[in-house]
């Protein structure tokens, strides 16, 4: 913060009178100042004018940076952190047992609900394929772009015994 402005940015733009801000949180009132800057030396200033964005969330933006490392025993998951979104829903479901069969089973969607940015999943299901996807939609269901892992195969814990 500097001269009691979050962020101010030089826009170079000749061709028309508009400009667009992105990435604005929701919800809140920014106060837009505009000066005029050409080979001439600064304009007389533009007045100012405050700006309230809609309180509406869009949802279906995705959470960006997510990651997946898996472990022996475990899957941990990270992202970025978003301004906007408070909550997250880590989805994942089982889509192959590769020990019995190579086919895709359909199996219940999981969901995780957290207001971390990292996850650790516990407890899957050895030698199987999951799909996995993080989003700040509820209501959202599995999409084209998954993560896809394979977890890995347990050794037995008890010798093998021969039947007679």
């Amino acid at each position: 913060m500097q001269n009691n402005y979050v962020e101010s940015q030089k826009i170079v733009n000749i061709r028309t009178n508009s400009y667009k801000i992105e990435n604005l949180s929701p919800g809140q009132t920014y106060h837009i100042k505009l000066k005029k800057n050409t080979i001439y030396g600064e304009s007389i200033p533009i007045p100012n004018i405050n700006v309230t964005t809609d309180d509406t969330i869009d949802f279906s933006i995705e959470v960006a940076g997510v990651t997946v490392k898996q472990t022996e025993s475990q899957v941990n998951i990270e992202w970025f952190q978003s301004p906007v979104y408070k909550t997250y829903y880590i989805k994942y479901k089982l889509i192959r047992r590769l020990s019995c069969i190579k086919d895709r089973i359909e199996s219940p969607i999981q969901v995780v609900i957290t207001t971390n940015t990292k996850y650790t999943l516990l407890y899957l299901e050895p030698n199987a394929q999951y799909q996995l996807f993080v989003t700040a939609d509820k209501n959202q269901n599995m999409k084209a772009h998954n993560f896809t892992f394979i977890t890995s195969s347990k050794v037995p814990t008890i010798a093998p015994s021969l039947l007679t």
